[in-house]
């Protein structure tokens, strides 16, 4: 286990005084990442937990998730599928905290394209979103 000079502790693998592979990172903000690093940034499978209680398990690239992902919030919702850049961005499934559910696609966080949305009672009601509006 090692502090780094910006108060992380981390415990895993160094290659050249740089994180690499495996390892175990707390932040100082009470986050915590637990996965893998290439050249000292997430890169590859990781679960991510956020100070607030957040978590996201999934693929990172270039320190962001990229990739396919499930992320979760402390008031219920969830969102499994594809993520760009640290954003809902493809195909994914978006659970809203009041019974109410979402399938489709999503484009830079927000419900884009072709989709389903299906309420508690599994009533489905197909659609075409943009940026998060029905427009069909």
């Amino acid at each position: 286990m090692q502090i780094l000079e910006n108060g992380e502790i981390f415990k895993g693998h160094f290659r050249y005084g740089i994180k690499e592979g495996k390892g175990v990172c707390k932040f100082h903000n009470g986050g915590s990442y637990d996965g893998t690093y290439k050249e000292d940034i997430k890169d590859g499978f990781g679960t991510m937990k956020n100070a607030n209680g957040e978590t996201y398990v999934g693929e990172f690239k270039y320190d962001k998730m990229n990739g396919k992902g499930n992320f979760s919030w402390i008031d219920g919702r969830t969102y499994e599928g594809d993520f760009k850049d640290n954003m809902k961005h493809g195909q994914g499934v978006y659970k809203f905290s009041d019974d109410l559910t979402y399938k489709g696609g999503f484009e830079e966080d927000t419900q884009h394209g072709e989709g389903v949305l299906i309420n508690e009672n599994n009533v489905e009601t197909k659609g075409r979103w943009q940026h998060g509006e029905q427009i069909e």
